[in-house]
């Protein structure tokens, strides 16, 4: 069983959690690491979670007053497919207190060479209670899918929320 663990209550884990964010997403799609850990400090929280003294994986999460994002969620890949990320996602969604969660999740592209895995993400957050939105949002030249558990969020709920939430 994995242990979560508050990122900014324990800085020994800063390294680890670098290397697994920027192993786990290309550089086209994340932010600077350190304007992560100070937006998530700020308005929102960062999680890792850990086997031992060691990280096997990461959840990202910026908060507003009625919605919050999964901005960033990684496990390690030798502990992936055996029902971890599953049990980390449940226990994420425990911590919502009454707000909906939403991912913005890469919209796969027919033929594109991520597809495979574009696809089976989608259906890992369906699997796990998430819904579509039924809209895309387009950020740093990549086109995400919105998907909601704990009821939808509109287009506009979203961009208002980015709005707020600077990562970078």
């Amino acid at each position: 069983m994995l242990t979560p663990v508050l990122l900014s209550s324990h800085p020994e884990y800063v390294g680890a959690a670098r290397t697994l964010y920027e192993e786990s997403f290309p550089e086209s799609e994340r932010v600077p690491f350190e304007a992560l850990i100070r937006s998530c400090t700020m308005d929102g929280r960062f999680y890792v979670f850990t086997e031992g003294k060691e990280v096997k994986a990461m959840a990202a999460l910026a908060v507003g007053k009625t919605i919050m994002s999964l901005v960033y969620f990684a496990v390690v890949p030798e502990a992936r497919n055996h029902g971890a990320g599953s049990e980390l996602l449940r226990w994420v969604l425990s911590k919502r207190e009454g707000r909906r969660l939403f991912i913005d999740a890469e919209d796969p592209e027919p033929g594109a060479p991520a597809d495979d895995i574009r696809v089976r993400r989608l259906g890992f957050y369906q699997r796990n209670g998430f819904t579509s939105c039924g809209f895309v949002s387009e950020w740093n030249g990549g086109r995400y899918q919105i998907w909601s558990a704990g009821g939808l969020i509109t287009k506009e709920e979203h961009d208002a929320f980015w709005e707020k939430v600077k990562l970078a």
